[in-house]
């Protein structure tokens, strides 16, 4: 039985590490929220408008909003993103 998380039984009994996906996300959100940590306030102002935020895979865009000015949801967003 495996204790450690990152490894899993193959089928001859060794252990192997998982490789660890890249999401090309996870650089840009760091990106993004580096540029709001350098001003004063800035982690305030990033906690409250990263939700208005949406990654595609490869930059950060605004969400569009319904009528009453609700923040699609990530599924709602790749719907959009398809009709263009």
């Amino acid at each position: 039985m495996c204790t450690n998380k990152k490894e899993k039984m193959i089928g001859n009994g060794k252990k192997t590490k998982r490789k660890k996906k890249s999401n090309p996300c996870d650089a840009l959100w760091a990106e993004r929220k580096a540029l709001y940590l350098e001003k004063p306030g800035g982690e305030q102002e990033w906690n409250t408008e990263k939700d208005e935020l949406y990654c595609d895979g490869t930059k950060i865009i605004i969400r569009e909003s319904d009528d009453a000015d609700v923040p699609f949801t990530d599924k709602q967003m790749k719907k959009e993103l398809k009709k263009k």
